[in-house]
């Protein structure tokens, strides 16, 4: 059985020759934000709603009365179930299609954090506005991407300032800040100590 969101393009193709059947549901008020994606419904033991569907295709009732209104419920029940899934499984997509976004900007901000010039560079590379991809990030890894793209430079410049002779300028440049005041300024900031006394501390002979 395929749920298809409203208003998704879709084509069908079968093997054998069979009959479709194609219900049309009015969904509940908010489910049509949420339903962006098809759904596939794979027969499967164990799953109540593939077992009421196959028994819901053996029964019937004649004429009207309790009977089948007990039908129409389940009916009922077993539609907003689908419906229901579907939605999961469209925002399971959309969380997906997120996460892949930011793994990119990410695998980016670590590959040229020391040409980065603004985050504008970063969501044009995986192809998103800045606005969106600011957001997504935020709603994904729960911080900026502002913020990560100093972790990142911060993170390279401990490195540097412990196994290279360069001076505090040249550091500077090489982790993508403007000058080396700024540079000191943030490495205070997220180190808690200067990057002159980190250096000293982590150099030192041991005694």
């Amino acid at each position: 059985m395929v749920v298809y969101a409203p208003r998704e393009v879709h084509d069908q193709h079968a093997e054998e020759e069979c009959e479709d059947l194609c219900i049309q549901v009015e969904l509940p008020p908010g489910a049509a934000r949420k339903l962006r994606y098809g759904f596939l419904l794979e027969s499967g033991e164990g799953d109540w709603l593939v077992g009421e569907i196959e028994s819901l295709s053996r029964s019937y009732a004649d004429g009207g009365g309790l009977d089948q209104r007990v039908l129409d419920l389940r009916v009922t029940a077993v539609l907003l179930a689908l419906v229901r899934r579907a939605c999961e499984a469209s925002e399971s997509l959309r969380i997906s299609t997120a996460e892949r976004y930011v793994r990119q900007a990410e695998r980016f901000v670590r590959e040229r954090f020391a040409d980065i010039e603004s985050l504008r560079e970063i969501a044009g590379h995986v192809g998103l506005s800045e606005s969106h991809l600011r957001h997504l990030f935020r709603s994904v890894r729960k911080r900026s991407l502002v913020g990560y793209l100093r972790e990142v430079r911060i993170d390279r410049a401990r490195v540097l300032l412990v196994t290279s002779p360069h001076g505090l300028k040249q550091i500077a440049s090489m982790c993508g800040f403007a000058d080396e005041y700024y540079f000191s300024a943030v490495f205070r900031r997220m180190v808690k100590t200067s990057p002159g006394q980190y250096r000293l501390k982590q150099v030192q002979p041991l005694s």
